[in-house]
């Protein structure tokens, strides 16, 4: 499946924080004292994200004391469907 550019962009914001919270040198004491390994804190302070997954950075804002707020949004898809399956049928009869 091909990396989405938009869920690294939900990563990054998380990892910043962590990385903020954490300090400058944090990666060596005290990020494996919440459970990050000293690896993974020197990737999410240099902004990678791709071996992290939403729930994983959220946990570790939590135990970091953190909070998260989510927001979704999406449009109405059954009427849009409904839009474009009807109105194919609409014209195959006047085709016929």
């Amino acid at each position: 499946m091909p990396k989405d550019p938009r869920i690294f962009a939900l990563r990054k914001q998380p990892a910043a924080v962590i990385a903020k919270s954490l300090g400058p040198g944090g990666q060596i004491v005290v990020a494996p004292s919440y459970g990050i390994p000293q690896p993974r804190m020197s990737e999410l302070e240099r902004g990678i994200v791709d071996r992290c997954s939403l729930e994983w950075l959220i946990q570790a804002i939590y135990r970091l004391g953190g909070t998260i707020c989510i927001t979704a949004d999406a449009p109405e898809a059954t009427r849009a469907w409904n839009l474009a399956h009807f109105s194919r049928r609409t014209l195959a009869r006047r085709d016929a």
